[in-house]
């Protein structure tokens, strides 16, 4: 599993993330230090792409989504 993957995708889409521009966090280039590296990146991202699709597919969760932003709008 890819944690930052699986997070995100356990955000709800009806909640609202907000940005907080002052926020500054150091990113690692590690995960692209080599191509086994990267592999194993993709391969953790697959497995929770299978994970989580099963509880809700993709298209599902966009439509949900866009449905919120309608019956919330302005």
């Amino acid at each position: 599993m890819h944690d930052d993957l699986d997070i995100s995708y356990q955000i709800p889409p009806d909640v609202k993330v907000i940005a907080d521009p002052t926020l500054r966090v150091q990113v690692s280039a590690r995960p692209l230090a080599d191509w086994a590296a990267v592999g194993r990146r993709l391969s953790m991202a697959w497995t929770t792409f299978g994970v989580e699709f099963k509880q809700e597919g993709p298209f599902r969760r966009r439509r949900r989504r866009r449905q919120w932003e309608r019956d919330h709008a302005g």
